[in-house]
């Protein structure tokens, strides 16, 4: 889990991530649950129509991905930022994209 100042630290990375997962979400909208990301669920619904509980699991699972120890074990490149990964797409050890 992010301590608040890593979240402060990688929000450019955040923002990117969520617009990757939901691009029909304003910068304004972001920001506005930006000291409650996971009020993000209503946005997302209101626009995409998904569930609430699957909102929360890819935000999730979004989250986790800009974790430094989560970043670590999947032995990224140096130098590559974690919103431009898919962190829904999972990686082999070669860096190959994989199948859920």
């Amino acid at each position: 889990m992010l301590s608040k100042e890593q979240f402060q630290g990688k929000w450019l990375e955040i923002k990117s991530g969520l617009k990757n997962l939901w691009g029909e979400i304003t910068d304004d909208e972001i920001e506005s649950v930006k000291d409650n990301l996971q009020s993000i669920d209503r946005i997302v619904e209101n626009k995409y129509g998904e569930r609430k509980e699957s909102i929360l699991k890819k935000l999730e699972v979004l989250m986790e991905s800009f974790d430094n120890e989560t970043d670590k074990s999947l032995k990224l490149n140096d130098g590559e930022s974690s919103y431009r990964r898919n962190p829904l797409t999972p990686k082999d050890e070669n860096g190959n994209t994989t199948r859920i």
